[in-house]
Order: structure tokens, then C-alpha cells, then sequence
């Protein structure tokens, strides 16, 4: 029972700090800001090569990619030699648009970004991600909230919606959406405990669209909609789930699941 809709985005301050690092989108539509200003799509889309290292180095941003290897990826029928001179040009050219030419170097016959320099969405939610699960650690559970949703609001879409298909796009796409689904199981839990209702089903509405089949998802929505008096759509959604699991999984609901479902039917849970 696929949802149609995406995450709720959530409006946030720049990502960018003080030194205006170039920023790069990748999580929904690629975008590219300098000094905060988006640079407008057809300064890229329409140049084929110059994408195309554009992505590569996106999926090998940590590491970067070896110069014979790029090289090969670019252009596979060209001499060494004119597709190097290609290269040049190319990189020259993606360094106008970033307008820092120390941003995109080579070292050890390795063509990277420098990270200080250039700024992606996924980095930066990867980066609150990990203090949140540090901060859980350590028992801070209103700095891990914090941080969670400091996360998700860099989400406006899967990894590489652009190109889903391009190579080794898939692993870190499938790395961000399990990272989602910890994130939103968490803040589920807390907006339960807190009786934060508004939240929990935002939250869970989030955890449906990335596994619409998480009976621990819908269990929180089933909860957060009777609480918001809405007992009706509750046990609606709940009979289109249930023939889902037996359509997808040929399996019925789990125990805990039929028995909340009882208690909203029959108006036994408890109330806020």
C-alpha cells in the first residue's frame, strides 16, 4: 500500500556556514548553491560530461576516484592522452561553475572535492545522524531528538532521484533510508512517551513512506489518529494495511497489532 506523497520537509536555516562552501543537493532534485544562491539548472543539465563527473564524484565523495579509472568511465574509446586533455578541460570548467578552483583537486593521481570547500546534503545528514545516535549513547535523549530531526530535514527526496540508476548510487540511497527508519522509530517512541500526537503522526506518516509494510510504523498511526479523533480513518487504513500484508507477504498482523486495533475499536485506549 504505497503512499504517494514524500516526507513532510521541514524549513531550516542555510546549511551553509561562514565560508560559503559550494553546496550540493542530492537527496530529491540536484541543486548546486554558490554563496547561497542556487545556480540555475541549465549551467549543468545540459552539459553531459561535465554531469556525469559531477555524479561520480558525488558517489565517491569521501575518497574520490582514481584518474585511469575516471578516465575509462568518461571516455572509454579516447587515447590516453586527448581523453587527459578532455579531463583537463572538464575540470576546468566544473571549477567555474563552483568558482573556487581549490575545490576540486587532484592528489594522488585522485580527482576529489575538497570537504571543506564543497558542502552535500548527505554529508551534513550523515553528520547529525551520527550525533544523534552518540547522543542516544550517552542518555541525552533531548539532544538526539534534536539532532534527528536536524537530520530528516535534509531529506527532500531519495539519494540520486535524478539518476537512479547510475553506478554504486543504490548503496548509499539504501544506507540513508534505513538511517531514516532508526530515525523516525526514535522520535516515534519519544512522541509517544511525550504525548506529543501532532508529531507522532507526522512521524509515522515518514516511517509508512519508507516501509510501508512496518507494523511498528502503522501501530504508532493507528495510535496518533484515534488520539486526533480520527478512530474512523484509523480502522480504515487499518483494513488497507491488513489486506497489503496479505498481498505482499501472504501473512495476517501481528498480535500487538490486532489487539491496539481492538481497543480503538471498542474505544478502550486511553485517551490524552
Amino acid at each position: 500500500m504505497k503512499t504517494k506523497r514524500k516526507i513532510h520537509p521541514i524549513k531550516i536555516n542555510s546549511p551553509l556556514s561562514d565560508k560559503n562552501p559550494f553546496f550540493i543537493r542530492t537527496l530529491g532534485n540536484l541543486e548546486l548553491e554558490r554563496g547561497g544562491i542556487r545556480i540555475p539548472q541549465k549551467e549543468i543539465s545540459t552539459k553531459k560530461k561535465m554531469l556525469k563527473l559531477l555524479k561520480i564524484l558525488l558517489i565517491r565523495f569521501e575518497k574520490g576516484i582514481h584518474r585511469e579509472e575516471l578516465l575509462e568511465f568518461l571516455w572509454p574509446k579516447m587515447s590516453e592522452k586527448k581523453a587527459l586533455n578532455s579531463l583537463h578541460a572538464l575540470c576546468f570548467r566544473l571549477r567555474k561553475i563552483i568558482g573556487n578552483p581549490e575545490a576540486l583537486v587532484f592528489s594522488e593521481d585522485r580527482l576529489f572535492f575538497r570537504q571543506d570547500l564543497v558542502q552535500t546534503d548527505f554529508q551534513l545528514f550523515e553528520k547529525h545522524y551520527q550525533v544523534g545516535i552518540k547522543s542516544i549513547r550517552k542518555g541525552d535523549t533531548e539532544l538526539a531528538i534534536q539532532e534527528f530531526r536536524c537530520a530528516r530535514s535534509f531529506y527532500k527526496g531519495v539519494f540520486f532521484e535524478f539518476d537512479l540508476y547510475f553506478p554504486e548510487s543504490e548503496i548509499r540511497r539504501e544506507y540513508i533510508r534505513k538511517s531514516l527508519i532508526e530515525i523516525f522509530q526514535f522520535l516515534c517512541e519519544k512522541d509517544s512517551e511525550k504525548n506529543e500526537i501532532k508529531k507522532l503522526l507526522d512521524d509515522s506518516t515518514n516511517w509508512i513512506y519508507l516501509d510501508d509494510l512496518d507494523e511498528r510504523a502503522w501501530r504508532f498511526h493507528f495510535e496518533a489518529l484515534f488520539q486526533l479523533n480520527r478512530k474512523n480513518e484509523a480502522l480504515r487504513k487499518y483494513q488497507e494495511f491488513k489486506k497489503s500484508l496479505k498481498k505482499e507477504l501472504d501473512i495476517e498482523p501481528e498480535s500487538a497489532t490486532f489487539s491496539l486495533i481492538e481497543k480503538i475499536r471498542s474505544g478502550e485506549v486511553s485517551r490524552v
